[in-house]
């Protein structure tokens, strides 16, 4: 039997563009360099084309019909001999359970739990109870991306936090060689356009600000459109009908290789999360 590596999630689902970042990479790579059966499990949530990417890898979807706490503990149940390295993404509470029922079939199993920490969201962990604490201790690696973090966990939580910064892993084998002739007078972010805590809305106003005074320039978003957000954009034009020849929403840019040239003329990437720590995908 070859060893193992699994991957789940603290909300039940995953997202398509999860499977090319860490979530999935980290098991690919396992595959890929040492031969690990490599298995991303948990309900379904649209398709997942980005699967291409990550050959090797896995989809084991549960079932919708019952809660997904319960769900995971039956899938640990059935595939435990298999599980020999575990992911986890984020200090959820619901991993508790989880974590519980894979330590009774596996106490020699190995836990990988990376944050994916910002500090609002770590503030708002009631850390100091005995489950958080009992998980955090039974965790083998837990790590962030972001330095200050690790300093400010480290300090108050009863284990060691590593810094283990997110990888970039260059599915498309595009050259990565930065031409600086070729950069644009454009201003690029990619990621959930409108989702909550990403402030998108902060740099569409600051561009229609901005834009008198830099009329050379660009902005170009890259990624799905929250519903939410569309209602922002239509006002936005409305207002400012000039500005829609300057102003591009792509969508989500699944061609890697057209993604990173994106990357590669932009001449400023701007991030404006409101919660962004340590070194986002992106």
């Amino acid at each position: 039997m070859r060893p193992g590596v699994y991957a789940t999630t603290g909300y039940g689902h995953w997202y398509n563009a999860q499977l090319t970042k860490d979530c999935g990479t980290i098991p690919f790579l396992f595959h890929k360099r040492y031969g690990y059966d490599a298995v991303l499990f948990g309900q379904k949530f649209g398709e997942y084309p980005n699967q291409r990417f990550v050959p090797g890898v896995r989809l084991d979807f549960l079932d919708d019909g019952d809660d997904f706490i319960s769900l995971q503990c039956r899938y640990i149940a059935d595939h435990y001999r298999q599980m020999d390295v575990f992911l986890l993404l984020g200090p959820y509470q619901a991993y508790i359970p989880i974590v519980q029922q894979y330590r009774r079939f596996r106490p020699d199993g190995r836990i990988y739990l990376a944050l994916d920490a910002n500090l609002f969201w770590m503030e708002s962990i009631d850390w100091d109870t005995p489950a958080f604490r009992w998980f955090l201790k039974t965790c083998n690696v837990i790590a962030t991306s972001c330095r200050a973090l690790q300093r400010n966990l480290n300090r108050k939580w009863p284990c060691v936090v590593h810094y283990i910064p997110n990888g970039f892993y260059n599915f498309a084998g595009v050259d990565m060689t930065v031409d600086f002739d070729r950069k644009e007078n454009t201003i690029l972010t990619v990621g959930r356009i409108g989702a909550n805590g990403k402030n998108t809305e902060l740099l569409l106003d600051g561009f229609v600000q901005a834009a008198p005074k830099i009329p050379a320039w660009k902005l170009r978003l890259i990624g799905p459109i929250e519903p939410s957000f569309r209602q922002k954009i239509l006002q936005t034009f409305a207002r400012y009908p000039a500005l829609s020849r300057r102003i591009e929403f792509t969508g989500a840019l699944l061609d890697k290789a057209r993604l990173m040239d994106a990357y590669k003329k932009a001449r400023i990437f701007a991030l404006t999360s409101l919660s962004e720590g340590g070194t986002p995908n992106v």
